[in-house]
């Protein structure tokens, strides 16, 4: 009986490929991501909540790999950036960027279970060849640029972890690279483990650093509603629009609608209906989970922990007590931000102020070294709190 099933899947299969479709300038010819293609067993649908969760368990793990695409190094900048000038006044901005996400991840969804292709198959099937030609060049300029911050800003956290010399972390990073590859012919599920650990990671890091911080939940609260002054003041609509655009990105859509079709779902109206329905569970549920970490990116890198303060070196430099008495750039949650660059799946990159987990505070202004009134203005923050 099983048999006969997999042999009528199979002919469907072969029936809409030779078969004209309507909308289309091309017919579908080779499936998305072959080797993984239609691999992960779905099983039938249950009674009681029990196999509801069975299914939704099983259509569990393409919205984690694409939460992972909204930790990139894009993100962690223009978080920290915002977080560190403007307060908690763009929490507004990452909470809009990510239903905006949420939504086109929806869609991508539903362009890769119903027409079985991914983004860049319907592209191919639906542009002229030119234009898709077109489309490709700037692809893969856009990979190129994307794994070189991937790859130098894994390098980076390495470095600050153990030590390690840049060269040999990159080399390092390649080969992991090409480890997560091999264990994708093991199977797709062992590879969406894989992530879903170095995603927990992350958070219990930003969870610790939230609760070391102690930010301000009246201020956070105010933050998540949208204010006029993001459109009056040119240097916060700058960083706005780039949160924007780092969280609302392409790659994340060509992957989606690929990893979608590796469920093995009935090829009729109502298993496609059912495998957008799990699939959107199972992305919203993953944005909402990047979107936790985006806002703790902001709120980590404006909140100053209790009963501290910057203090400042002979040059006016801002900077945090050391352990032995002497000045370090290092905030108290810095070893934890470095922890989570390399476990967000070589999604980092920056300079040594963004793997501080807080941005400085500002620059002493009207002031020189040892005046009783040295010290350092909010930048952006418009309640003007100086903090001595």
């Amino acid at each position: 009986m099983q048999g006969q099933k997999q042999l009528v899947n199979q002919s469907l299969d072969t029936a809409e490929s030779v078969a004209p479709e309507r909308g289309w300038r091309f017919r579908r010819t080779n499936p998305s991501l072959p080797e993984v293609y239609r691999s992960v067993h779905v099983p039938k649908t249950g009674r009681g909540w029990l196999g509801f969760l069975r299914k939704l368990l099983a259509f569990s793990g393409p919205g984690y790999l694409v939460a992972v695409g909204y930790m990139d190094p894009g993100n962690w900048a223009t978080d920290l950036a915002g977080g560190s000038q403007f307060y908690y006044t763009l929490l507004s901005v990452v909470i809009i960027s990510s239903l905006m996400a949420i939504f086109l991840q929806h869609l991508a969804l539903k362009l890769g279970v119903v027409s079985r292709r991914d983004l860049a198959q319907a592209c191919r099937d639906h542009f002229h060849p030119a234009f898709n030609f077109i489309l490709w060049v700037g692809c893969e300029i856009a990979i190129a640029a994307c794994d070189l911050a991937e790859v130098i800003g894994s390098a980076i956290a390495l470095n600050l972890l153990f030590g390690l010399p840049l060269v040999w972390g990159v080399c390092l990073t390649a080969c992991d690279v090409l480890a997560v590859l091999y264990l994708q012919n093991k199977g797709f599920r062992l590879i969406e483990v894989l992530v879903l650990t170095l995603i927990g990671v992350i958070a219990v890091s930003f969870g610790i650093q939230l609760v070391l911080s102690k930010p301000d939940f009246g201020a956070m609260a105010l933050g998540c509603l949208p204010s006029p002054q993001i459109l009056h003041n040119r240097d916060m609509i700058y960083v706005a629009i780039g949160i924007l655009g780092a969280t609302v990105m392409p790659h994340n859509l060509y992957l989606h609608s690929a990893i979608a079709q590796t469920r093995h779902y009935p090829l009729t109206v109502q298993g496609k209906r059912e495998a957008i329905f799990f699939g959107t569970i199972d992305s919203t549920v993953a944005l909402l989970f990047a979107l936790f970490i985006n806002a703790a990116i902001l709120i980590v890198a404006r909140s100053r922990p209790p009963g501290l303060g910057p203090k400042f070196d002979a040059h006016g430099h801002t900077g945090w007590p050391s352990r032995d008495g002497g000045f370090s750039t290092y905030t108290p949650t810095s070893r934890l931000t470095s922890v989570d660059y390399p476990a967000a799946g070589h999604h980092s990159c920056g300079d040594r102020n963004r793997d501080h987990g807080t941005e400085r505070y500002g620059s002493a202004l009207d002031s020189k070294p040892g005046d009783p009134e040295y010290a350092v203005k909010l930048r952006g923050h418009s309640s003007g709190h100086v903090y001595e």
